[in-house]
């Protein structure tokens, strides 16, 4: 489908205004392709690399995936982490969130039974 310039330099405004909002947020506001989005922001040269190459926030990851990311992160050197979210697509405020939440359910689990008590 080609659209307008106008709608063009709106979603790439957007996404300039607005770099926490996923690209698939910012197609659901402008009833568009988020694929179309991908495309206008990888060939936009007025926006820096940055913005190119944007975490995709919509990835879901799984506990395992989490507890993961948090203990590979936490062993590497102070000047590697940075390299490792940007691999990952990550920021830290996750990375601490999610040693947040696995902190939480060591100091507080659910009302387990006894046979899953035994995994432990």
């Amino acid at each position: 489908m080609n659209h307008p310039d106008e709608l063009k330099n709106k979603v790439l405004e957007m996404v300039h205004q607005n770099p926490d909002f996923s690209n698939r947020k910012i197609a659901t506001h402008f009833k568009i392709s988020h694929r179309a989005v991908n495309l206008w922001i990888s060939k936009c040269e007025e926006l820096p690399m940055s913005y190119k190459n944007r975490p995709n926030k919509d990835v879901k990851w799984t506990a395992k995936q989490k507890f993961d990311a948090v203990l590979k992160f936490e062993k590497l050197p102070d000047d590697e982490q940075g390299a490792f979210l940007r691999e990952h697509g990550l920021y830290l405020a996750q990375i601490g969130a999610w040693k947040d939440e696995m902190l939480e359910g060591l100091e507080h689990p659910k009302n387990l039974t006894d046979k899953e008590m035994k995994v432990f």
